[in-house]
């Protein structure tokens, strides 16, 4: 009787290795040899495909971690900055109420993002942070809308824009009028003006000789607004908080 080794085909050739390793691999010592087309590995003696074995499935992406939320309500007209604590990459990209709005984070606290409130109507909204990786974390409600009508403005505001001119603003509240407005420039021209407007449902604006200027509710401390007055021009984004006397 013939021995099945001796009729194998040569090594030498592709079909003899594909014919070896298919019909031959344990019997005539054709292990641990690979296919010259890369398909057919052998292991441990046995012929198995090299494309089959456990799933290389990779891991999920790291989901962010969020702690708190704070404040955790503000005005329909936005503009609130919002600090967002926990455990978030750098790079993440985050919406509030479906609203895609930029995180930025804190330089001394590793844990503290912030964003500033996009407007939206009345209610609570949910905020969605999303990670690089595509982990994300919805936190339903997070966030609550409300109608400024019953905040109170009376007192002094101050605050530079955003926009890096720093530019320095000052306005007065007597009764729920606008009364005067002040700003001083990096150069330090100003101006300085007074008036009579009223607040309606949180908002005032005001159309001058020298300008435009408006202002509406952030939160019960904070305002926002922009101004467009020589020698403050230029229709620059600002932000103002209620000064401590009046608080």
């Amino acid at each position: 009787m013939r021995n099945i080794c001796d009729a194998r085909p040569a090594r030498g050739s592709v079909a003899g290795e594909r014919k070896c390793h298919a019909l031959y691999s344990d019997r005539c010592g054709c292990a641990d040899r690979i296919h010259h087309g890369g398909l057919l590995a052998i292991r441990d003696r046995r012929a198995v495909w090299a494309d089959v074995g456990p799933s290389q499935i990779p891991p999920p992406a790291p989901k962010p971690t969020i702690v708190s939320i704070s404040p955790d309500a503000g005005s329909i007209y936005g503009g609130g900055v919002v600090t967002v604590v926990g455990d978030i990459d750098r790079r993440a990209k985050a919406t509030l109420g479906g609203v895609a709005v930029h995180l930025g984070w804190s330089p001394t606290d590793a844990t503290k993002h912030l964003l500033v409130s996009p407007a939206h109507t009345a209610g609570p909204v949910d905020i969605v942070v999303t990670n690089p990786g595509g982990g994300s974390q919805t936190v339903v409600g997070a966030y609550t809308y409300l109608e400024p009508g019953s905040y109170r403005f009376d007192g002094e505001w101050a605050g530079y824009t955003v926009d890096g001119s720093d530019t320095w603003i000052e306005f007065t509240v007597r009764d729920q009028l606008l009364t005067s407005v002040r700003c001083v420039d990096p150069f330090d021209k100003s101006l300085a003006i007074d008036l009579a407007q009223p607040f309606v449902s949180g908002k005032v604006e005001v159309v001058t000789d020298a300008g435009r200027f408006s202002a509406w509710a952030v939160s019960p401390t904070e305002t926002a607004g922009t101004i467009d007055m020589k020698p403050c021009a230029g229709i620059l984004r600002w932000e103002a908080g209620l000064q401590p006397s009046h608080q």
